[in-house]
C-alpha cells in the first residue's frame, strides 16, 4: 500500500473533525423554536432559488451553514458570530479549496490544508488545553508530511508510510476524542462502570465461594468483608481549583484520552495491514493499473524478460487472457510496459475483435455465459496459431 492510500484515510479523519465543527452552530438552533422555524424557512427559500443545490451537497451544505450564521448573528450579535465565522471560513476552505480545484492539488497538499484548518479551529475557537494538544499534533503533521513524502527510495518507503500513518492517525483520533468528549463521556463512563461492576461482582462471588468453609465456622454467620474497592468513574475534563475557585485542566483525563487514542490507532493500523491486499489505486482508466505481468523490454520488438508475476484473476475469461499474455511473452511478442491491449494487438497484427468479450468483462462488468467462454477459448487458440505462423 502506498503513501497516497494512507493520506486519503487520514484526510477523511480531518474532514470528519471539520464536519463536526461546522455542525456545532446548527445544533444550537434546536434549543430555540423560533430560530429553528426561521432556519427551515431560509432553507426552503435557498432550495427554490438555487436549483443546483438540489443536485449536489457541495453547493447545498454551505447554504445551510450560511443560513444558520445569519440567524445566529441576528439573535446573538457579533460575539457568537465570530466563532461561527471561523467555522464557516474553515468549512469553505475545506470544501472549495480542496475539492473544487482538486485537479491542481496533490494528495499531501490536501492533507496539509485540512490539517491547517483543524489547527486554526483548535487554537482559536475551542481554546483549551485538550484542543491545544490536538493542535500541536496537527502542527506536527504539517511539518512531517512534506518531509516524509520528499523521499521516494524503496528502502525508506515502508518506514515513511508507517510513520506518517501513526502520526496522523493519532492526531485525528485524539482530535475526535476531545471534540466529541461531552457526548462520549457519558457512554464511555457508563460502559466502563458496567464492565468494572461485572468484574467486581464476579470477584466478590468468587471470594464468597472460596471462603465458604470459613463462613460455616463462624458463630455469628456474618459475611466476610470484601477486599475489593468500589469502581471509580473516569475523571472529568476539568476540576475546580480550591485556591482560586477557577477550573483547571485535569491531566489524568488527558492521559486517559491519549491511551484510548493509542489503542484505537493500533487497532485501525492492524486492520489496514490485514486488508492491504484488498485496497488498490487506479491510476489510468485505459490501462486500469492492472498489469498481470510486469516486464522489462530490451527494445521494442525483442524478447521480454518477466520480472514479477501476480496472482491469476478469478474470472475465467480474464484468466484465459492472462495465460495468453504469458504465451505471447514466451514467443517474443509480449505487451510492452504501459502499452494498452489495443496498441499491443495493432503492433503484432492480431484482430482485436477476437477478444471483445475480454473488454466487456474487464470494463463493463459483463457476466459471461458458458457459450461465450467456449468461443473465447477458440479465438485464443486461433490467435496462438497465428503467432506460431509469424514465427516461421
Amino acid at each position: 500500500m502506498n503513501n497516497g492510500v494512507f493520506i486519503k484515510r487520514i484526510q477523511w479523519i480531518n474532514e470528519l473533525i471539520l464536519f463536526y465543527l461546522a455542525l456545532n452552530p446548527l445544533v444550537y438552533l434546536f434549543e430555540h423554536t423560533h430560530l429553528l422555524r426561521g432556519y427551515l424557512l431560509l432553507l426552503l427559500i435557498s432550495i427554490v432559488c438555487f436549483p443546483s443545490a438540489r443536485k449536489t451537497s457541495t453547493t447545498y451544505f454551505p447554504i445551510v451553514i450560511i443560513a444558520a450564521m445569519i440567524l445566529l448573528i441576528a439573535q446573538f450579535g457579533l460575539n457568537y458570530s465570530i466563532i461561527t465565522s471561523l467555522v464557516i471560513a474553515a468549512f469553505f476552505s475545506w470544501r472549495f479549496l480542496v475539492y473544487e480545484i482538486k485537479q491542481e492539488l496533490t494528495d499531501h497538499y490536501k492533507l496539509l490544508i485540512t490539517s491547517m484548518m483543524v489547527l486554526l479551529i483548535s487554537l482559536f475557537v475551542y481554546s483549551s488545553t485538550a484542543t491545544l494538544l490536538m493542535g500541536i499534533v496537527q502542527f506536527i503533521i504539517l511539518i512531517a508530511t512534506p518531509i516524509l513524502l520528499s523521499y521516494n527510495k524503496s528502502i525508506k518507503h515502508r518506514l515513511q508510510t508507517v510513520m506518517l500513518f501513526l502520526i496522523s492517525l493519532m492526531a485525528g483520533v485524539t482530535g475526535m476524542v476531545y471534540l466529541v468528549y461531552p457526548s462520549l463521556q457519558f457512554i464511555f463512563q457508563k460502559t466502563m462502570q458496567l464492565l468494572v461492576n461485572v468484574g467486581f461482582l464476579s470477584l466478590s462471588t468468587l471470594d464468597r465461594v472460596l471462603n465458604i468453609s470459613s463462613l460455616q465456622k463462624q458463630d455469628q454467620g456474618q459475611a466476610p468483608q470484601i477486599a475489593f474497592e468500589s469502581p471509580k468513574l473516569l475523571p472529568n475534563q476539568t476540576i475546580p481549583n480550591e485556591a482560586t475557585g477557577e477550573e483547571q485542566t485535569n491531566w489524568e483525563f488527558v492521559i486517559y484520552a491519549i491511551l484510548i487514542s493509542i489503542i484505537v490507532a493500533i487497532l485501525v493500523f492492524l486492520l489496514f495491514k490485514w486488508s492491504k491486499r484488498k485496497i488498490s489505486v487506479t491510476t489510468n482508466n485505459a490501462y486500469q493499473a492492472d498489469v498481470h505481468v510486469q516486464q522489462l523490454d530490451t527494445h521494442d520488438h525483442s524478447m521480454s524478460i518477466i520480472t514479477n508475476r501476480r496472482d491469476k484473476p478469478s474470472n475465467i475469461v480474464r484468466r484465459l487472457f492472462y495465460s495468453f499474455e504469458q504465451y505471447c511473452h514466451q514467443h517474443g511478442v509480449g505487451r510492452g510496459r504501459g502499452e494498452t491491449v489495443e496498441e499491443w494487438f495493432t503492433r503484432i497484427n492480431l484482430p482485436i475483435e477476437d477478444i471483445s468479450l475480454y473488454f466487456h468483462i474487464r470494463y463493463n462488468h459483463h457476466v459471461n455465459t458458458p457459450h461465450e467462454v467456449q468461443d473465447f477459448r477458440e479465438n485464443l487458440a486461433q490467435l496462438r496459431k497465428e503467432i506460431k505462423q509469424h514465427e516461421k
